[in-house]
């Protein structure tokens, strides 16, 4: 036992270089740019160290200037290999190698030794009290470098988790708040995963034949706003079930979009590669560890914006008030001189044009159209939806966890869990959240009913 934990103190202490190098380089390589430069980067600030240890007989001023020096280093590199585009394995390795030459220069300059420095303080213990004295691993316990890196580590990971879910939750956020007007105004827009559909498809043809993704996102509207206005027809005008038709649009646009597939793409699983959406300029914000890139996505950023905005047209509007009374009490709403017809209509196709910009985004994300592409996302936004209370924040909350679940599960693969189980995942915790939701959340008093003028 004793002889373990000794092993595994060595082992712990012995990994602390490593791992601090290589959460710089995963968030460096994260942002497209190869860190060969890390072997200098280690041995300048070692050097940096020592020195300032050295001359202020204090650790901590040895790690300022570490820091000093490996920021300056990284720059050098940043600045070749992003301002200038130089190569970038070739300009890491130069920097090694003048590293190497230079820290060996400053050695015989300074301590007149071409092999090592005097001594020099180590770093404090953190005051553990009796745990500093444990056993082979109370002083890797007590030394702050170690417990700083266990910290960044915990850090990078859960920065690398929350950008994961709240890319993942864009295209549930996106149908959610669609199928909060929708029902806000008595529909069941049950054609979700339809509508989303259809508008990755139209996103992939938009952006296939123009070469622009914005072309590809107007699209995705039309098609968005299309699909909606046959769900609208058949419910509002002619009062059909709702949740019937929109599961028979659903199986319509799974149907449609095989066929385009392989008419237009003469394959019957996925496109060609397609244009993305470019980048925001955003600058040094873009280049962000984890959540650049989604920060300069318009689509996230637009995402956002929406959250706010549909939650205050709902809430804060003559038309979501009138809305909502429609919802609530159509057949008081006419007697006022309200259109339930044309503000319900307006509802399912607001439903439509969101839903099909969740579905622009899983292609432009992709850069292609897959066949079922969507799979179940119109459904668990419906889901989150309802967890959310029909109110546009709640969910996109509830959107959060759902995408947080899929984030695990593309997290936890490779890993000891059954993969069938990590698969199940999302509709687990989606059943989990409606079964703990569902008889506490209250829908509008007229949602999924046919409003009949002659009736009324």
């Amino acid at each position: 036992m004793i002889v373990a934990l000794l092993f595994l103190a060595a082992a712990l202490r012995i990994s602390v270089p490593y791992v601090l190098a290589a959460l710089g380089s995963s968030i460096s390589e994260r942002g497209g740019v190869i860190c060969m430069a890390l072997e200098g980067i280690m041995l300048m600030g070692a050097l940096a160290y020592t020195l300032g240890a050295y001359f202020t007989g204090n650790a901590w001023a040895g790690i300022g200037c570490a820091l000093l020096a490996g920021l300056l280093t990284a720059w050098l590199h940043a600045e070749a290999t992003v301002r200038f585009r130089a190569d970038q394995i070739t300009t890491g390795l130069g920097i090694n190698l003048l590293a190497a030459g230079l820290t060996r220069f400053v050695l015989v300059q300074v301590f007149h030794s071409s092999s090592n420095s005097p001594r020099v303080v180590g770093l404090p213990e953190l005051p553990l009290g009796a745990l500093a004295k444990l056993p082979a691993v109370g002083a890797l316990l007590a030394s702050p470098l170690f417990i700083a890196t266990v910290a960044l580590v915990v850090l990078v990971q859960l920065l690398l988790f929350l950008a994961a879910a709240l890319r993942i939750s864009v295209p549930y956020v996106l149908s959610a708040l669609g199928s909060s007007i929708s029902e806000r105004g008595g529909v069941i827009c049950m054609a979700l995963e339809g509508i989303m559909l259809m508008g990755a498809l139209a996103y992939t043809l938009g952006a296939y034949f123009t070469g622009n993704a914005w072309a590809g996102i107007g699209c995705a509207l039309l098609a968005g706003l299309l699909t909606a206005w046959l769900h609208a027809e058949a419910t509002v005008r002619f009062r059909a079930d709702q949740i019937t038709t929109g599961l028979g649009i659903n199986l319509l646009a799974a149907g449609l979009t095989r066929f385009v597939l392989v008419q237009v793409f003469h394959s019957s699983s996925n496109s060609p590669r397609v244009v993305g959406l470019p980048e925001l300029p955003l600058g040094p914000l873009a280049k962000l560890p984890a959540v650049g890139a989604l920060l300069a996505s318009p689509l996230f950023v637009a995402t956002v914006a929406l959250v706010v905005l549909v939650q205050l047209v709902l809430f804060r509007t003559v038309f979501g008030l009138r809305l909502r009374a429609i919802g609530e009490r159509p057949e008081a709403a006419a007697t006022l001189g309200l259109s339930v017809k044309a503000y319900r209509f307006a509802g399912v196709l607001l439903c439509g044009a969101l839903a099909s910009l969740g579905g622009a985004w899983l292609a432009s994300e992709q850069h292609s159209f897959t066949d079922g592409m969507t799979g179940g996302r119109g459904y668990i936004a419906l889901a989150a939806m309802i967890v959310g209370k029909w109110n546009p924040v709640g969910a996109a909350a509830a959107c959060l966890l759902f995408g947080a679940a899929e984030a695990l599960q593309i997290t936890l693969q490779g890993s000891a869990f059954p993969s069938e189980l990590l698969q199940a995942l999302p509709y687990m915790v989606t059943m989990l959240a409606l079964a703990g939701f569902i008889g506490r959340a209250v829908a509008p008093r007229a949602d999924g009913t046919p409003y009949d003028p002659e009736e009324a």
